[in-house]
């Protein structure tokens, strides 16, 4: 399912880049950057499916790393870390 996501998307963001002539020259090769690195990961991922879970523990992986540095650093200075609720709802 996230390889045929990513395949969509990917194409989405190359066909983006190339019909929208109103974005700056950087932004829209951004655009198809990103869309070809989506596409070539999804064909990955549809090739290997083990390349798709280990890609995905590397990125949960990293994510966490950062995370409790910025625990870390937030213990070491002193100061008060404040969790913003993202839930829109009011008990």
């Amino acid at each position: 399912m996230v390889a045929i996501a990513l395949l969509f998307v990917g194409i989405e963001k190359i066909v983006s880049g190339i019909i929208n002539k109103e974005s700056r020259e950087w932004s829209r090769a951004f655009s198809i950057g990103v869309g070809v690195i989506a596409h070539t990961i999804s064909i990955s991922i549809m090739v290997s499916p083990l390349f798709g879970l280990r890609l995905a523990g590397l990125i949960i992986g990293i994510a966490l790393l950062i995370i409790g540095i910025e625990m870390i650093i937030a213990g070491i200075s002193g100061r008060r870390q404040q969790f913003v609720p993202t839930s829109g709802s009011k008990a």
